[in-house]
């Protein structure tokens, strides 16, 4: 898994949540700002690369990449 830390101009919060569920996205938040939205995500490292050309579409992303993995841990049913 990959962090992510996106920022993306106002008006765009229901289309890039649809887009983090396309990929799979886990534990993902939002905060939102006067200047955007504010999105940290966690990704399977190989989906980031077709995330990052969608959301590339919206105008002026901002995008950090966290240089390294991340493991997502869920509860066990018994």
């Amino acid at each position: 898994m990959r962090q992510l830390i996106i920022k993306i101009p106002k008006g765009h919060k229901e289309e890039v949540n649809k887009i983090v569920k396309k990929y799979e996205g886990k534990n993902t938040f939002n905060l939102s700002s006067e200047e955007g939205d504010v999105f940290y995500i966690y990704l399977p490292n190989q989906k980031v690369n077709d995330f990052l050309k969608e959301i590339d579409e919206f105008e002026k992303p901002e995008i950090t990449l966290i240089p390294r993995g991340v493991i997502s841990l869920y509860p066990l049913k018994i």
